[in-house]
This record gives C-alpha cells, sequence and structure tokens, in this order.
C-alpha cells in the first residue's frame, strides 16, 4: 500500500511490537493502545522492554494527533507521560471519553445509541474493544447512525471466541488466536457454564504459575498439547491445580474433552504460539474445526 502510493481517506494498521522495533518516522494520525499483558518473553529481556516497545507507537505523535488509551490499565496509562498527542482516556466504569456504557446503554455525549445487549459478541473485553472503535469512530466524524449499524451487526473474524458447532449439549469453541495468557483468561470468561479447555503449542516464556493460581472456577479440566505442554501441566501441578491431562494431538485433546462429564463447553484458547506445529494461529483453528466436524458425522 505504501509503495503504490495509494490514496486513501483512513488507513487502519494494527503494529505488532516485533514491527514497532524498527520505526523511524511512523506517525499515526490516532494512535490506539487497547491492553498491555506479557508477551513475545521468548524476544524480549522482559515485560518492561515489551512495554517500552509497544510505547513507540506514540514516538512522533504531535498535539494535533490523538492517542486513544485504556484508563483501565496501569501499563498502557503510564504511555500517556510525556506524550505530546490529546489523549483520550477510555473506560467501560466511567464516563472519560465521548462514546462510554451507562445504565446497559452505548452512549454518545448524552445522546444514547443503543442497548449494550444489541451487540452480540460476547465477553466484557469485547465491548472494551468496541468503545475504542466507537471512540476513534467519533474522532473521525462517522455519523451516529453508523456507530449503531456498527453495534448491531459486527462479528468477528474467525479465531477469536469463534462459535462452532454445539454436539451432544457441548458447545465448541475456536479461540486459537488466544496466543497468550491475558487473551485466555478473557476467553474464559466470556464463557458460560463448566469449560473443558485445551492449551498448549509453542512457548512464548510465560509464567502460568500465575495463571493456575487464579483459575477460573468454570475451568473443570484441562488438556494440554503442543511443545510447551510439559512446562504448562508442571505450572498446574505445582499450584495445586489436577484436573489436567497431557495428550499427544489435537484430535485427542478434543476427543478426551468429549467425554468428559459435566462440560457445557469445549474451547481452544491454547495461550501460547503456533509455530510448533501449524504456520500461524489460523491454520491452528482450522485444524480444530475440521477435528470437531469429524466428530459430528460419528
Amino acid at each position: 500500500m505504501v509503495l503504490d502510493e495509494t490514496k486513501l481517506d483512513y488507513a487502519v494498521i494494527e503494529v505488532s511490537s516485533f514491527q514497532l522495533e524498527y520505526i523511524s518516522s511512523l506517525h499515526p494520525d490516532i494512535a490506539v493502545v487497547l491492553n498491555l499483558a506479557p508477551d513475545h518473553l521468548d524476544r524480549y529481556a522482559g515485560y518492561q522492554e515489551y512495554c517500552r516497545t509497544k510505547k513507540k507507537i506514540v514516538s512522533n505523535v504531535n498535539e494535533k494527533d490523538y492517542f486513544v488509551f485504556n484508563n483501565e490499565d496501569g501499563a498502557v496509562r503510564a504511555f500517556v507521560k510525556n506524550c505530546s498527542a490529546r489523549c483520550v482516556p477510555v473506560s467501560s466504569e466511567v464516563r472519560l471519553a465521548p462514546v462510554y456504557i451507562k445504565d446497559s446503554f452505548f452512549m454518545l455525549g448524552e445522546t444514547s445509541l443503543c442497548q449494550t445487549k444489541a451487540f452480540k459478541l460476547r465477553g466484557e473485553h469485547n465491548k472494551m474493544n468496541l468503545l475504542f472503535a466507537l471512540c476513534v469512530g467519533e474522532i473521525c466524524g462517522c455519523r451516529k447512525e453508523s456507530m449503531i449499524r456498527l453495534i448491531q451487526t459486527y462479528s468477528l473474524l474467525p479465531n477469536r471466541i469463534e462459535y462452532v458447532v454445539t454436539l451432544k449439549g457441548i458447545a465448541y469453541y475456536n479461540d486459537s488466536k488466544g496466543t497468550n495468557i491475558h487473551a485466555c483468561r478473557n476467553a474464559i470468561k466470556s464463557m458460560t457454564g463448566s469449560v473443558g479447555l485445551i492449551m498448549g503449542g509453542s512457548s512464548k516464556n510465560e509464567d502460568f504459575c500465575d495463571f493456575f493460581e487464579n483459575i477460573d472456577e468454570k475451568v473443570k479440566y484441562i488438556v494440554v498439547t503442543g511443545d510447551n505442554a510439559g512446562q504448562i501441566v508442571n505450572a498446574a501441578l505445582k499450584m495445586g491445580f489436577f484436573e489436567i491431562q497431557m495428550v499427544k494431538s489435537l484430535k485427542q485433546a478434543v476427543s478426551v474433552l468429549s467425554q468428559k462429564e459435566g462440560i457445557d463447553v469445549i474451547l481452544l484458547s491454547p495461550a501460547s504460539a503456533s509455530f510448533d506445529r501449524y504456520k500461524s494461529y489460523a491454520e491452528r483453528g482450522e485444524k480444530f474445526k475440521e477435528v470437531v466436524y469429524e466428530l459430528q458425522k460419528k
């Protein structure tokens, strides 16, 4: 897009920490940071270095630009210090930005957009994501009608808490995009009922002890597969979580959980990268769905 000088009114670009390491002149008119949590610790010396790299997104902004940030995340809030842009704090709890939630309604200023239940995506984190989109839309001059349509009709891309099918009373969800602990926790929170969780893949050097020390009570059983399976199981046992099993393949993981009693949801949210066995998280997600659909045929 840059090389062919494509003319656009807006370009919406997701920039990874890997890319931010090398920027010199990247200058967003609107910089957005939704959250920060430990990730890619196989690449960075520690979480603080990861945060410093992420902060480079606002390194070239000026007083004409905007920085839209998560006011509920202390690590992100720290980016405001020495930031030259106009800072817009987003919160799901109190009114800070032009778009906010009040009494189960999405609000634009003093005007109601629509009820929060009109938004079909699961999980409080997705409501927060939507608030960011609406705030950016308001900055760009989007019409109220367009915002309402976004709330009512938006659906996620595959591999992001993607509903697959319900078989014998068990709902299957594909969250292969959940490649770190933070994302896995959000996926679990968005589920209703008892959860059978599939974890594991290639390691990002995250510490799973905290995950198991504070594990959501909805998680009744975990099956682990992938290169870091042993690391995850050891962390679970160390923290006193014993409802866990290691298997050789994703197919086995689905099979084991589908036969467990008292499971309402089987959730693939690996909290790990996919490169031990797959080209991408998307390929892993497709494999999971393929296995589930095979189960459907039996």
